[in-house]
């Protein structure tokens, strides 16, 4: 049974389906834009998806909002296929919070294509974070009510 399923389009106009299953993890599919979506090819990856939120691609590399394990990941393309290996790019696994290192169920990530600015919706605190600058730390918190300057 599958919990949630996102969508993303790459550079080439490959359909990226992600199918998340809170009991077995989740399933990150490929479908190639020449074979018009009648084949797929498996994007394996070691990495448990409690629950799925968004999905970017950024410079060739998948960004993956997980909701129920708090975090951002970046799975870099290596040859046209993401996975096994990933890093968290924003969140801390399972330690949901209101502080700027913190997240608590994001669920959608966008990339601004000049600045390489990453922005997260971040459902569970109320707000949208922007990711930037050469060390990619937390910039700003831009929007709603979860700005509040004491959680900082």
């Amino acid at each position: 049974m599958v919990d949630d399923v996102v969508l993303a389009v790459d550079d080439d106009g490959n359909l990226l389906v992600l199918e998340s299953n809170k009991d077995s993890g989740g399933r990150l599919a490929k479908y190639l834009a020449e074979t018009k979506f009648k084949s797929r090819t498996p994007i394996k990856s070691l990495y448990k998806i409690a629950d799925a939120g968004g999905l970017a691609l950024y410079k060739g590399d998948l960004y993956m909002a997980d909701k129920g394990n708090q975090v951002v990941l970046k799975f870099p393309n290596q040859g046209g296929k993401f996975g096994p290996d990933f890093s968290i790019v924003a969140g801390k696994k399972l330690k949901p919070g209101p502080r700027l290192d913190q997240l608590r169920a994001p669920t959608s990530i966008a990339f601004n294509a000049e600045n390489g600015n990453m922005y997260v919706t971040d459902s569970g605190n109320d707000r949208v974070l922007m990711l930037g600058g050469e060390e990619g730390r937390w910039l700003v918190c831009l929007a709603l009510s979860g700005c509040d300057k004491d959680k900082f």
